[in-house]
């Protein structure tokens, strides 16, 4: 039998190896990706591939850009530029469907935030707290909307933005009606009536802090569902559309200021907030239901809220440092200008003019900032000169005007610029860290803004009461105006840093669209 093995073995070819064959194995080593926005799968095992094991595929084993890490993408500046993405679809019917109820939201919800000046002013006519007292109460109305955005961002990823609009549209309209209920008629008012004024009111300060936080509450809400929503439509209209779904809190700013006062003088304050407040829930429930992003959206964005590592771009730092500071000023001139007005020597019905002026101002500047930021200036750029225009309108204009014209001048200019410094965020955001992670990067501006919202309105009212009050003539406002806009002109600064990182980033001259 062993010699029939041999013979059998010996008649066989011999095949000789070939030298790919003869190639020392490689040891098989398992290799991960993190999960990414494009790859929500957390672990990717080559040993599930054995051809990408092999030396001649070591650049099928290369993670591509959309399978890096943060840390990496940061470190090598890929991955998260807005420039090079791709809208399938412009706009199409269902964008500006979305466009439309977007802006519907904004009308009522920032009309409604803009108008507390004239409450507060008929407050202080009627001697029922200081501008002081009434800076901080102010406050509330915007206060909420930075200082729970971590959590409002969670939810709209969570419940939707049919319903956290839906949500906010309720918190806003009750919380502003619910205002009627803060302030009664009496004979004794703590502080002197002034001319004109002939009833005095007193102050509920319980419910006034509780429905102010409501309004607040609900403000934010409405911001987180519906002011980046019309980002994954468009790309090349992206500034324009913006702009015009923020250009409606200035209309409808200008609007609810002359209806606020036209009201109070027919049926009295509290009806007025009454009926305007009831209103603006029935106009804003139904639209609700066409609050949805783009599907491709709803595919790739990015549903975190909070991202430590973006602390590591210097870009996202000064545009964050840009943000807080440039929020300082923002809503001071609507709370600031009714008294203004009256210490001016202009009429209560003039001071309503003039913040109906400003806010018309603001709904033009937004959507005229936007399309300059759709140009070659664009988005950043755009920023800058807004910064810039709401500085001097302070400084050199608000500080030292004597009659009603550079008043007037002061507030066009001042609130065409406030008005895009809200609405260039978006795009800004986009065009720097890309569509699918404005919601994380808006998030977490929004938190910057907390401080600004917060300090803003309070710090004016006790400069303004430190050098004697709305009784002692424009110059007691000067102080405020030259603090806040020196602190805009500093941010101003910031964006200009800022541009030079995206320049240097990008490798391309300072005199490239940015």
């Amino acid at each position: 039998m062993p010699a029939q093995v041999n013979s059998m073995s010996s008649s066989m070819p011999v095949v000789k190896p070939n030298s790919a064959q003869l190639r020392p194995r490689m040891p098989v080593e398992a290799t991960f990706t993190s999960m990414t926005i494009d790859n929500p799968k957390a672990t990717s095992n080559v040993l599930l591939n054995p051809t990408l094991s092999s030396p001649g595929n070591a650049a099928e084993v290369t993670p591509s850009a959309g399978s890096r890490t943060t840390m990496e993408l940061v470190e090598a500046g890929a991955g998260i530029d807005g420039d090079n993405e791709e809208i399938a679809v412009e706009g199409g019917w269902a964008g500006w469907r979305v466009v439309a109820c977007a802006s519907v939201y904004f009308f009522f919800t920032l009309g409604l935030v803009y108008s507390f000046g004239i409450i507060q002013e008929e407050l202080v006519s009627g001697g029922a707290s200081d501008a002081a007292t009434l800076g901080w109460i102010s406050s509330l109305t915007v206060i909420p909307m930075p200082i729970l955005s971590v959590p409002m961002t969670k939810a709209v990823a969570r419940f939707g933005n049919r319903a956290v609009g839906a949500a906010g549209a309720i918190c806003v309209s009750a919380g502003y009606a619910g205002l009627s209920t803060s302030w009664y008629p009496t004979n004794h008012p703590k502080l002197p009536l002034s001319d004109g004024v002939h009833q005095g009111l007193a102050l509920r300060m319980a419910p006034l802090v509780v429905f102010t936080l409501m309004q607040g509450t609900g403000y934010g809400l409405v911001f987180f569902s519906t002011s980046q929503i019309t980002v994954g439509y468009f790309k090349k209209k992206r500034g324009l559309v913006i702009g015009i779904v923020y250009s409606m809190s200035g209309f409808g700013g200008a609007a609810i200021a002359i209806l606020v006062r036209t009201l109070a003088n027919k049926v009295g304050l509290a009806w007025s907030t009454r009926i305007l407040g009831i209103s603006s829930g029935i106009n804003m429930l139904p639209m609700a239901y066409w609050l949805v992003p783009h599907q491709d959206e709803r595919r790739k964005r990015c549903v975190e809220a909070f991202r430590l590592s973006l602390f590591l771009d210097a870009r996202f730092n000064l545009l964050l440092f840009a943000t807080a500071l440039g929020t300082f000023p923002l809503f001071v001139p609507p709370f600031l200008l009714p008294t203004y007005a009256k210490s001016a020597g202009f009429s209560p019905n003039t001071g309503a003019w003039l913040v109906a002026g400003y806010s018309l101002a603001s709904a033009i500047g937004r959507v005229a900032f936007g399309m300059v930021a759709d140009t070659r200036v664009g988005p950043v750029t755009s920023l800058m000169l807004a910064l810039l225009v709401s500085s001097i309108s302070i400084l050199a204009i608000w500080t030292v005007s004597t009659s009603l014209a550079t008043l007037a001048l002061a507030m066009v200019l001042n609130g065409a610029s406030s008005g895009a410094l809200l609405s260039l965020q978006p795009p800004v955001n986009a065009a720097i860290f890309g569509v699918h992670q404005t919601a994380l990067t808006m998030s977490m501006m929004m938190c910057s803004r907390a401080f600004g919202s917060l300090l803003g309105g309070p710090l004016s009212g006790y400069l303004l009461d430190a050098t004697g009050g709305p009784n002692a003539g424009t110059q007691a406002y000067r102080p405020a105006l030259l603090l806040m806009g020196s602190i805009c002109l500093v941010s101003a600064v910031s964006v200009v840093f800022l541009r030079g990182k995206v320049a240097k980033r990008r490798n391309v001259d300072w005199r490239a669209r940015i």
